[in-house]
């Protein structure tokens, strides 16, 4: 997301966390034994300034791959258990007009949302798929890009979704009264535009997204609140409030937890435990 006016973060998380108080309970929150909220790593790296995407390492279990919003280069950071970079790759066949959230894939693949549409005026939108390296020495990645189309016009979206068996494609779009979860067709055509079709709704202003790794269920997040699913259509399960502003969240690659990621420069990522 493109930087914005403090005041007008605080009208979004308000219009948010309203919409969120008139929604329905969800019917089985009580039965998910989610413990407290805790900091899980510290990013102090100076060049992460505002981790806008975060995924599991489809390897190490204790690694994590964020990225930046707009205004960085094609690039990713590995971080280590604590919050230090491990390592640092660039994507440099890759477009980066406004990367918005990450996902891990089939196969050791990690992808990248370039969906971002703040003046709502993008034509396609892009994701960009890149083999995950085994070794944490910072250096240059292949990639390949596949472009999408909505069926209804140009959305924003900050939110990015894949299968972690099938490799499926969801992108979940962010507005103010309410946005939709698109899904992308089985097999992506590089070089082709891919058709999106609208397959649910989502709460408003959704920020981020994560399958867990068995994609049996899923995670949207907001300025101020996680919601889990069972299903695509479903209705969630469960609503966690959200400590404090941020954009970025995903499963831990044993899925028992959920990382939490924390807006701006040198700022924690919180861990959710089950």
């Amino acid at each position: 997301m493109a930087n914005l006016p403090r005041l007008a973060l605080a009208t979004i998380a308000t219009l948010t966390t309203t919409a969120a108080l008139m929604s329905p309970a969800p019917a089985q929150a009580a039965r998910e034994p989610w413990s407290s909220m805790k900091q899980a790593r510290q990013v102090t790296d100076p060049r992460i300034t505002e981790a806008s995407g975060l995924t599991r390492s489809t390897y190490a279990r204790s690694t994590i791959m964020v990225h930046n919003d707009s205004g960085d280069t094609s690039r990713f950071f590995a971080l280590s258990r604590t919050g230090a970079t491990r390592a640092v790759f660039t994507l440099p066949s890759a477009p980066h007009n406004d990367w918005e959230d990450a996902a891990s894939g089939p196969h050791h693949t990690l992808w990248f949302g370039d969906i971002g549409d703040n003046s709502v005026h993008r034509s396609t939108i892009s994701v960009i798929r890149v083999k995950e390296p085994r070794d944490l020495t910072s250096r240059s990645l292949a990639s390949r890009t596949f472009t999408l189309r909505y069926p209804d016009g140009a959305h924003n979206a900050e939110a990015l979704m894949v299968r972690p068996r099938s490799g499926r494609v969801y992108i979940v779009t962010k507005d103010a009264s309410g946005g939709h979860i698109y899904r992308a067709p089985k097999t992506l055509r590089a070089g082709a535009v891919n058709r999106l079709k609208k397959v649910a709704s989502a709460p408003a202003t959704v920020t981020g997204a994560d399958f867990s790794p068995n994609g049996e269920r899923f995670v949207l997040r907001t300025y101020t609140r996680a919601y889990l699913y069972r299903g695509v259509g479903k209705s969630a399960f469960r609503v966690i409030r959200l400590p404090s502003s941020g954009e970025s969240i995903g499963y831990s690659r044993s899925g028992r937890a959920i990382n939490i990621g924390s807006e701006g420069a040198d700022q924690p990522i919180w861990r959710i435990d089950r």
